[in-house]
């Protein structure tokens, strides 16, 4: 292994290699020494570039286990396991799924599936959904952030606090609200 990090930290590496080399973050992450034995590896792979790699195949580790497996498999193509992925509800996942390897459907077809199930979830159903999945991004982030070299930087450290704090604020006022509401209505 050339870096002494797990994977979870690798992806965590590559999604801020990506966003410092696209100008989204304000500090350069591509000088230190897992940027720079990230792009080594992938300059002698040769078959495909790291910025590709971030873009078009980390999402899949995003994929749930379900159609993971079936690409794995080669069950499936990447295009049809990200349509497929947009469906939330696992039963109705997991029916155009199981259709579209035995029937072998197209991507267009796939997609035109994955949009009549959407419109038919109610809106409740997709909020629920928004929801749950900023919920799982600020665990992850928490996770991420227990493991981090963040803390070695007093800089960085700094500004971490000051979004906690405003993150905290934000907790507050809104349980204030919550209570206020409750008082009021009850």
């Amino acid at each position: 292994m050339l870096l002494e990090i797990d994977q979870e930290t690798v992806v965590q590496h590559m999604y801020q290699m990506h966003h410092a080399y696209n100008g989204e973050t304000g500090h350069n992450v591509m000088s230190n020494k897992e940027s720079l034995t990230i792009q080594k590896v992938f300059t002698q792979l040769g078959k495909i570039t790291w910025q590709s790699f971030v873009s078009n195949r980390l999402p899949i580790l995003n994929l749930k286990d379900d159609i993971k497996a079936a690409l794995a498999e080669g069950k499936l193509e990447y295009t049809k396991a990200l349509a497929i992925s947009k469906i939330k509800d696992k039963e109705k996942r997991t029916e155009v799924l199981r259709q579209a390897i035995e029937e072998s459907l197209s991507l267009s077809k796939i997609k035109e599936i994955v949009k009549e199930i959407l419109q038919q979830s109610p809106k409740d159903e997709k909020n629920v959904s928004v929801k749950k999945q900023y919920q799982e991004k600020t665990s992850d982030i928490f996770k991420l952030l227990k493991k981090s070299k963040v803390w070695d930087d007093d800089k960085k450290v700094k500004q971490l606090m000051k979004s906690i704090g405003q993150i905290e604020k934000l907790l507050t006022e809104t349980d204030l609200t919550s209570e206020i509401e409750n008082d009021f209505n009850g």
